[in-house]
């Protein structure tokens, strides 16, 4: 896993922006719901996905996103990965002339490829294909003070992924994309638990409003 993290961190990802920096009146719940909206759009626009690619292979897989119901999750967890793995999987220890500030925007960016890799598993079309399907936005909010990830699953869809990093003055940064994979097995704390297996995580089973 360590030996694909840093690919993943040189590559160019698409990032789409759908909000600047608000007032902190939403949830990271509400939040991460917006991301899903927006990826849903994404996937309903071939007009859209035509812009970024014109492979077939890659079409078909986000058609095939689209054919799920991602309006109301099933259930929602939250990933949280230790500081102490983030900094394993990022070898910052390795650069020890790094600034704080580095250090923090290089950890954060490694817990954001994390869905990356799972993604990986099934092949570059496969993570081409959801690298299209991200969205972004930053937003201020005093709900955490450390990075988290938000799994949103669903009854007929596929799980979306929402990496959220802690930045200055109560900002922070969210990024999402969809997880494809079979793999994913039980739909429960446990059941995550094993499919990231290569990394230390807690899962924490998030209210759904």
């Amino acid at each position: 896993m360590k030996r694909i993290v840093p690919l993943l961190l040189a590559s160019v990802l698409l990032f789409v922006s759908c909000g600047t920096p608000a007032t902190d009146t939403k949830s990271l719940y509400d939040h991460g719901l917006d991301i899903v909206s927006m990826l849903n759009e994404i996937v309903e626009s071939d007009a859209y996905v035509s812009v970024y690619s014109a492979s077939e292979d890659i079409m078909n897989i986000v058609n095939s996103i689209a054919e799920g119901d991602h309006t109301v999750p099933k259930a929602v967890y939250q990933l949280t990965i230790p500081e102490e793995s983030l900094l394993a999987l990022s070898e910052v220890e390795a650069m020890p002339d790094l600034s704080d500030e580095l250090r923090a925007f290089l950890t954060g960016r490694v817990q954001a490829s994390v869905i990356n890799i799972a993604n990986s598993r099934n092949g570059a079309t496969t993570l081409a294909a959801t690298s299209i399907c991200t969205v972004g936005k930053t937003f201020v909010s005093s709900e955490i003070t450390g990075n988290t990830i938000y799994l949103y699953t669903f009854e007929n869809g596929f799980p979306v992924a929402v990496s959220f990093t802690v930045g200055e003055d109560s900002t922070v940064s969210a990024s999402g994309t969809f997880l494809l994979s079979e793999d994913l097995g039980a739909d429960t704390p446990d059941g995550i638990k094993e499919f990231f297996s290569e990394i230390t995580l807690d899962v924490e089973v998030v209210p759904v409003n």
